[in-house]
Formats: structure tokens, C-alpha cells, sequence
């Protein structure tokens, strides 16, 4: 489809009728999209949420010594605002930064397998999929870290 906007991508989505979507790198999606699916469309964030929302959330967690958590929540129109089904530390490389940041996605590709397998049981079994909204007080938007922290971040490995 020639854009998330498109009027093809629209039709296509209204016509099939899909129950659930998982979003990965696409940017903002508009209503009109968000509701062609019957559960909605879930994002896995690599961030604690609501604390970590924007970019750059794996650099600002390990910045302030954090643990690298993934949140997955329901998209709606704002940036990581959506209420979360889940959270889960992930088990990445600390061995250097390049390691770590490699090892973030598939940490987050398995976090997917095992979410969708609890949402497809909760289903089957006609129970509540439990998502519950974000406390915007305690919600914090993080712009793009910049190659400075990175640089640091990086040598901090080296030592």
C-alpha cells in the first residue's frame, strides 16, 4: 500500500476483518485504521512505559541505569499513550552497547510469540484481555538521546 493513509490499505483492512494487529515501525496511525481491527493494534515498545515514551527509550533506560524493559499496549493516537497489556524485562547483551542494541529486537520477537499465544487463549476461553490505561502523570516523552550520550554510553562498555 502505497501509504498508512491510503484509501487501498483502508479497504482492504475494513474488508478482512481482522481481530488484532502488531504494529512495528510505521510512526503514527490515524483512527480510521486503528479501528478496521476489533481488538486494536498493539505496539511492543522498547521502553517502560509510561516513563519511557519517544525514542531512544533502550539508551535513556540504560543512561539511568535502568533494566531494559519492552511494554506492549494498545496503539492509540498518541505516542506510546495507549493502555498495556504487558510488561517484560528483557534479557539482552550487556556484553558492549552494540551487543545490547543487537540483541533488543529478538529479545522483543520472542515477547511478541508469547503475548499473542496469551491473547489467543484468552480468546478461546472468553476472558478479559486485561489492558489497563497509563498513568499520563508519571508519563515522560524522550526525544532522540544524541551521539554524545552515545558515544559515552558506548565507551562506559569499554571500561
Amino acid at each position: 500500500f502505497p501509504s498508512l493513509k491510503s484509501n487501498e490499505l483502508f479497504d482492504f483492512l475494513n474488508k478482512t476483518k481482522y481481530d488484532i494487529c502488531i504494529q512495528g515501525g510505521t510512526g503514527i496511525i490515524n483512527q480510521k485504521i486503528i479501528s478496521c481491527f476489533k481488538i486494536g493494534i498493539l505496539n511492543f515498545h522498547p521502553g517502560d512505559l509510561p516513563y519511557y515514551r519517544g525514542s531512544s527509550a533502550p539508551e535513556w533506560q540504560l543512561w539511568e541505569k535502568k533494566q531494559i524493559i519492552s511494554t506492549c499496549h494498545l496503539v492509540d493516537l498518541g505516542i506510546d499513550s495507549g493502555p498495556i497489556l504487558e510488561k517484560k524485562v528483557l534479557d539482552v547483551n550487556y556484553e558492549s552497547y552494540f551487543a545490547l542494541r543487537a540483541s533488543i529486537y529478538p529479545r522483543i520477537a520472542s515477547f511478541v510469540g508469547d503475548t499473542i499465544e496469551k491473547i489467543l487463549r484468552k480468546i478461546s476461553y472468553k476472558t478479559e484481555i486485561g489492558f489497563i490505561d497509563q498513568d499520563n502523570s508519571k508519563a515522560k516523552y524522550r526525544k532522540y538521546i544524541g551521539e554524545k550520550k552515545i558515544s559515552h554510553l558506548i565507551k562506559n562498555f569499554s571500561n
